[in-house]
């Protein structure tokens, strides 16, 4: 016998940001987004800045988004890729640790 207890709650979802024609933005999808480009995201705060991190395969790079704004950010220093080869794909997938080490897969 199996007795289960389910207990069904509405959830609710609160937009922080919209990047849609509906809301005026000039630029409803960042220019890097292109098909098939971005497979990994990853959200986390990364020396105490909340961002969405993005593996960019087209453009072999990590793109970034502010996460409480959605804006591009455009970093002081950009990551260093160039060690980062092989494979049928160089970049596919990104994480980012509780302490703020970001991972490229």
């Amino acid at each position: 016998m199996l007795a289960l207890a389910i207990d069904i709650q509405a959830q609710t979802l609160n937009t922080v940001w919209e990047r849609t024609s509906r809301t005026g933005a000039s630029e409803t999808l960042p220019s890097w987004f292109t098909v098939g480009s971005v497979r990994g995201m990853a959200y986390g705060t990364v020396d105490g800045n909340a961002r969405v991190y993005a593996a960019d395969r087209a453009n072999s790079t990590i793109q970034v988004m502010d996460a409480a704004t959605g804006a591009d950010v455009t970093l002081a220093t950009a990551f260093d890729l160039s060690g980062v080869s092989g494979g049928t794909l160089g970049i596919n997938d990104i994480e980012v640790s509780e302490d703020g080490a970001i991972f490229l897969g």
